[in-house]
């Protein structure tokens, strides 16, 4: 035995090495632009639901996926005997793999190649093709740094505008979002990215503006569509978001749905809360992108501090936590104790919010926030529930081999939901938001199907 094991140390030992040799080149950000030519492009003759289109798309698309790894649920194949599927044997995964070098290299490279840089303060950006810089008038008097993009003439949509956002801690640098906004441009959209509180040069010009989780950038969302349409002439206004900013337009769409929403009309959280409009905002649908919609559990599993080589995927963020509150306690002196987890970082946005004069204390602000984001409660019937109000064409896109793990809460939500206005797809692969690295032609195929009003889902009542 002893032989045995010293092998295996070694083994170990020499794999960390050969790892460490090629991390800098397969865990950095990489351009993966779309091939407009090997585009898939599917006419919604037959006026599909969004629950529908998805199926039909996949089926269309999935032919430019690697061969022999094109595994995939979508909507209606994320039940089975009358429960969830079981995410983890259908794709012989296990989730405690999946942030992990040696057992998810895959998903933790695709995620790594398709993160934008992270925010950080204001810098000289370069100009995009196209583009012009806008300042947002949101909630509150607020005002958040962006870009807007006119389309060639000859390939304009008339009317049709694309709003893109940027995952936590990220930003609008990057090949990444170039690519992204590019390929909604020259498919014919005028396209605004922003920049959220608390990122990039939003969060440079105007540092007094904290990260809500929800319920102020749910009301920046809809007052951006707003001032499309009263600024710009939009008729249609789409959303493509990524990562926890997907929850919160999940979120969103629950908000401005078909009935106004009293579940938090009773707590002081509910005052930040948008409006309910008689129209839709994104009547262009929602893209949302490997949103982690079991929140609570991804929450709860940054609670422990990890190491680089024990977890890459949590301690990066955890790192990004602590920058974040550490530069709170430098620059605007509260007393805030150093913190790495996700409700380290709640606390400390809590005093630097508005919320800090609604509530006596960030543990009583806790419970309603809990309330308004977990969609998991009583058995994931709350966000079922939530899930039917939604009215506009929503497509959620997600990966099994996500290394926060998320793919089982997709199918514990979506497969007790039944509003046609919903559709899912669920991969094998793709990391976190790292479909482009995955399959740049698939991805971008669904996402300008999506938008197309000649190819796109339609909207259909809420059962």
């Amino acid at each position: 035995m002893p032989p045995l094991a010293g092998s295996g140390h070694t083994l170990r030992c020499l794999l960390l090495i050969v790892l460490l040799a090629f991390l800098p080149g397969c865990l950095s950000e990489r351009s993966f632009p779309p091939h407009f030519d090997r585009l898939v492009r599917v006419a919604n003759n037959d006026h599909l639901s969004t629950r529908a289109w998805a199926g039909r798309l996949h089926l269309a698309a999935a032919p430019l996926l690697p061969p022999g790894r094109d595994e995939a649920l979508t909507t209606d194949q994320l039940s089975a005997n009358g429960g969830p599927t079981d995410v983890w044997k259908r794709f012989n995964l296990h989730p405690g793999d999946l942030d992990n070098f040696f057992l998810n290299l895959r998903g933790i490279e695709q995620s790594a190649q398709c993160t934008s840089p992270a925010t950080g303060q204001p810098a000289e950006r370069p100009a995009w093709p196209g583009f012009h810089d806008v300042r947002v008038p949101v909630s509150g008097n607020a005002v958040l740094c962006g870009r807007l993009g006119i389309p060639d003439e000859p390939r304009e949509i008339p009317g049709s505008f694309v709003i893109i956002t940027h995952g936590l801690f990220g930003s609008l640098d990057g090949a990444v979002v170039m690519n992204h906004v590019q390929t909604l441009r020259r498919a014919g959209h005028h396209v605004l990215a922003i920049e959220m509180r608390g990122h990039g040069q939003t969060d440079g010009a105007h540092p007094e503006y904290a990260i809500t989780f929800g319920p102020a950038e749910a009301s920046d969302l809809l007052a951006a569509a707003r001032w499309l349409r009263q600024a710009h002439h939009a008729t249609r206004v789409g959303l493509v978001s990524f990562s926890f900013f997907g929850v919160e337009s999940l979120l969103t769409a629950w908000l401005d749905g078909t009935a106004p929403v009293a579940e938090l009309s009773g707590c002081p959280l509910g005052s930040l809360l948008p409006a309910h409009q008689a129209e839709p905002s994104f009547n262009g649908g929602m893209f949302l992108v490997s949103s982690p919609v079991d929140i609570f559990d991804v929450a709860t599993r940054f609670d422990p501090h990890y190491g680089l080589f024990q977890a890459p995927v949590k301690a990066t963020f955890q790192e990004h936590v602590s920058d974040r509150i550490d530069f709170y306690r430098r620059v605007e002196s509260y007393r805030l104790a150093p913190g790495y987890s996700m409700w380290d970082l709640a606390r400390c946005e809590f005093f630097h919010s508005d919320a800090d004069a609604l509530y006596p204390s960030f543990d009583a602000a806790r419970a309603d926030l809990e309330k308004f984001l977990d969609l998991s409660r009583d058995n994931w019937k709350t966000g079922a529930a939530r899930m039917e109000n939604i009215r506009v064409p929503v497509l959620v896109l997600n990966s099994a081999n996500d290394p926060l793990a998320t793919a089982q809460g997709v199918a514990n939500l979506f497969s007790r939901q039944h509003n046609p206005n919903i559709g899912v797809i669920l991969l094998k692969e793709g990391g976190h938001i790292g479909f482009p690295a995955y399959s740049a032609d698939y991805y971008y195929s669904l996402m300008t199907n999506f938008f197309d009003p000649a190819t796109a889902p339609v909207i259909a009542g809420a059962l």
